[in-house]
């Protein structure tokens, strides 16, 4: 059986789910529902830029792989999402994700770094596209597609979304990891820059590439920590 308060948010996200045209009307009355929309003065994670009091603020410095991915920003809202805990969290990424002009898929991957499987169930990915990896992987070699964790840091390991239709909107999959996953322990705040920097050197150099990876896969690698 579901927790009250998950269920409460479940059922406010689930009406974000409806096509485009309608997604606004239906997420307004959680923007009405909402106590303020500060996180609470929340810094940033680590030493990384970002952080304050607005979720929203930095939510907009979030990037899709096709503008050029970060991974600061994500580590920094998934950092300020756990400390506002589970349910204010969600409430304000589907408020976030309501009033988006454009959804990349960002809060979609943002819940990657927050959800993780519930016992005997799997944790899909978001239906962004056909994820294509470095190194020819494929995706049984990345179970928390499109981040691999090393040393506790994500690193995002697809270069590209392969898009034959329409992705999933964020305002669904947001829908589904409350539906299907628990809330995850795994903590981003006290991830620094020399920690991602150390990470990418591990992850450059792990034995998981079936093919040795050419100096243009290293420099599109590296240019997410940069």
């Amino acid at each position: 059986m579901s927790h009250p308060q998950q269920s409460r948010v479940a059922a406010r996200v689930s009406r974000g789910s409806l096509p485009a045209a309608r997604a606004w009307n239906s997420l307004f009355a959680i923007c009405l529902g909402l106590v303020g929309f500060s996180a609470g003065g929340i810094s940033a994670a680590g030493d990384l830029p970002g952080g304050g009091d607005n979720l929203a603020a930095n939510v907009k410095q979030l990037k899709s792989l096709t503008n050029g991915l970060k991974i600061a920003p994500y580590i920094v809202c998934a950092s300020q999402c756990q400390k506002l805990e589970k349910e204010k969290a969600c409430e304000q990424l589907a408020k976030i994700a309501g009033a988006a002009q454009c959804d990349d898929g960002e809060i979609a991957i943002v819940c990657r770094l927050l959800f993780t499987n519930k016992p005997t169930q799997q944790f899909r990915r978001p239906r962004l596209g056909e994820p294509l990896y470095y190194g020819d992987t494929n995706h049984d070699d990345w179970p928390s597609s499109p981040f691999e964790f090393v040393d506790g840091v994500p690193l995002c390991v697809v270069r590209a979304y392969d898009l034959g239709g329409e992705a999933e909107s964020s305002i669904h999959y947001l829908k589904y990891c409350l539906e299907n996953c628990d809330w995850s322990n795994r903590r981003c705040d006290k991830i620094n820059q020399k920690d991602i920097e150390a990470a990418l050197k591990k992850l450059i150099g792990s034995k998981k590439w079936k093919t040795p990876l050419t100096d243009y896969e290293q420099k599109c690698l590296k240019f997410q920590t940069e």
